[in-house]
């Protein structure tokens, strides 16, 4: 029951950040909300397919092709917050690494940490939108 709901409110957030990027970010935070949506989407793909509880190599695949698409991101709009993005997927890439030395003997810290590390994402984004508001509305006033 509490799985089910942390699940719904997680989602439940995801959609919100995704949706106040898409509408008050500028390009970059918007192809960077889009990148991000399609990868969970992805992801709970894999996990439905695959059927497992800790869908490890879903969780991989997901943000691998996440960190190529933030880096094209990254090269073509030269944002600092998505490097700090990057970051980010580079710590969920350690704790890949971490996982797949010894799979399933540490999953609940595994699960902790790409869920904090998701959570980081979705913070930087709402930052990163925010800070692209006030951009335009100085750039406005001048």
């Amino acid at each position: 029951m509490l799985i089910d709901l942390l699940f719904n409110l997680s989602l439940l957030l995801l959609a919100a950040t995704l949706c106040f990027a898409w509408w008050k970010g500028g390009a970059a935070e918007r192809y960077a909300a889009l990148a991000i949506g399609l990868t969970w989407v992805l992801g709970l793909v894999g996990q439905a397919v695959t059927g497992e509880a800790i869908p490890a190599l879903t969780i991989l695949l997901a943000d691998w092709a996440l960190a190529i698409g933030l880096l094209a991101l990254a090269l073509r709009y030269r944002s600092t917050w998505l490097g700090f993005a990057l970051m980010v997927q580079g710590a969920s890439m350690t704790l890949h690494a971490m996982y797949f030395q010894e799979p399933g003997r540490h999953p609940n810290y595994y699960l902790i940490g790409i869920d904090g590390l998701s959570l980081a994402m979705l913070v930087l984004l709402v930052v990163a939108t925010i800070l692209a508001m006030r951009s335009r509305r100085a750039v406005a006033a001048a």
